[in-house]
């Protein structure tokens, strides 16, 4: 129901994922934006019960991920993640809020620490950071939906 963030209203309603990872996720990116303060102690799995400053006074709801876009009518802003927007005809483009680099849900490359100055270590990072790759990634993953996890 808002273009920009800035727009959000005292006592809005957000729903966000029922299921802990995408509900902390999403609680988290509400936190970056300045929108709540959580309690540092929950971690990547944070409730709304974490929330330990709102300064707006938001209303939180929770639903199962698959019924976010149904209530994008119902609430003032809905955490979508991205596999469920092209389905209802929403587009990563309508977002008000989107992660960025910055993200602690980027893929990560992990190797045994015997294996991180390894030749073959060094390949796949390159390969991983190639043009070819990212431009995959862009491709199958459009408007931002893939976001680097490092700087190019």
């Amino acid at each position: 129901k808002i273009k920009n963030i800035k727009d959000l209203e005292h006592g809005s309603l957000v729903i966000v994922s029922s299921d802990p990872s995408n509900g902390g996720r999403e609680l988290l990116l509400l936190q970056k934006a300045g929108l709540i303060m959580l309690d540092p102690k929950a971690g990547l799995l944070a409730t709304p019960g974490d929330i330990i400053h709102n300064p707006k006074k938001l209303k939180f709801k929770l639903l199962d991920a698959a019924m976010l876009p149904r209530a994008i009518n119902d609430a003032a802003l809905v955490a979508i993640n991205t596999s469920f927007l092209k389905p209802v005809g929403l587009s990563l483009n309508d977002a008000v809020l989107k992660e960025g680099i910055d993200s602690p849900y980027a893929n990560v490359l992990v190797v045994r620490t015997e294996d991180k100055d390894k030749p073959w270590v060094k390949g796949l990072i390159k390969s991983i950071h190639s043009k070819a790759v990212v431009k995959t990634e862009q491709r199958d993953f459009p408007e931002g939906a893939s976001i680097l996890g490092w700087e190019e």
